[in-house]
């Protein structure tokens, strides 16, 4: 049976094109072409189950159905790495059925915040656009800049949210 194309796709949604365990990036750009032809990026990540697929597998539960076993709850995006170290047997002691489910809940919670906090600074952004238009008009028929505390302090918001954004803490 397999996974459904549906369930890849809410999974890859979900997981925001980070890996669950490491937080990088599943897409990576090939930039050694200087061409003017954009190219896709490639997508490293791999979609693994945390109860395995297969007997012998990293915590196999011979309990569990086949649509289960492939259904979006019993499967995690990881890249090619961690999905090798995840699998290790040596490791299977680390990484649980409990483990793995935890992890893959903390990244998806992440990523919905991250959601809601981009689309509350798409208003920001907006109203600071319009701010520096109506600025510039200022400054066009004033000759001197003029700047109202609530510019600065939208102008404070965003620069906080850019630094978040770019140099989050991991």
């Amino acid at each position: 049976m397999g996974v459904k194309l549906e369930t890849k796709k809410k999974l890859f949604a979900a997981c925001g094109g980070f890996c669950a365990r490491c937080g990088n990036s599943i897409l990576i750009f090939d930039n050694e072409e200087k061409n003017e032809v954009a190219t896709p990026p490639t997508n490293v990540g791999q979609i693994c189950h945390i109860k395995a697929q297969s007997k012998g597998g990293a915590r196999y539960d011979e309990k569990q159905s086949e649509k289960e076993r492939n259904g979006y709850n019993n499967l995690i995006v990881l890249c090619s790495n961690c999905h090798t170290i995840i699998d290790d047997e040596q490791n299977i002691s680390k990484y649980t059925v409990e483990y793995l489910t935890d992890l893959k809940k903390k990244q998806e919670k992440k990523i919905q915040e991250n959601k809601k906090n981009i689309s509350e600074y798409e208003e920001l952004i907006q109203n600071i656009l319009e701010i520096s238009y109506h600025w510039d008009l200022k400054m066009n028929s004033l000759l001197t800049p003029c700047v109202y505390q609530n510019s600065i302090d939208d102008f404070r918001q965003l620069q906080g949210y850019l630094n978040r954004f770019f140099y989050p803490k991991k």
